[in-house]
């Protein structure tokens, strides 16, 4: 696995930190988390995160917005304060909601 450049996570909505290990994969070029928008937000406020995906240069998550598929980059993402992730959160279950009779 030492030569591995695209790795795909999730769903796993009990992942609460990175995957032990993420570091040693030097050749990961582009990191997704399929469907964990939450998840991936706590992971991000961890203090490990930033030496753990530094070598890394595409990190997103995917999530389901309006019945559709969409994703964020985890610099977006870091970005946003806790209130405003609240607030994004809301917006896409409402969305969701409002998608599904």
């Amino acid at each position: 696995m030492p030569n591995l450049e695209d790795l795909r996570i999730g769903p796993f909505p009990r992942l609460k930190e990175i995957p032990i290990g993420i570091e040693h994969l030097r050749n990961l070029r582009i990191l997704k988390f399929r469907l964990m928008l939450k998840e991936i937000y706590h992971m991000i406020k961890d203090e490990k995160w930033k030496k753990v995906t530094q070598h890394i240069s595409e990190i997103c998550v995917t999530f389901k917005m309006e019945g559709k598929l969409f994703y964020e980059t985890t610099k977006y993402i870091s970005s946003l304060s806790p209130v405003d992730f609240e607030q994004y959160i809301e917006e896409v279950e409402r969305s969701n909601k409002s998608s599904h009779p």
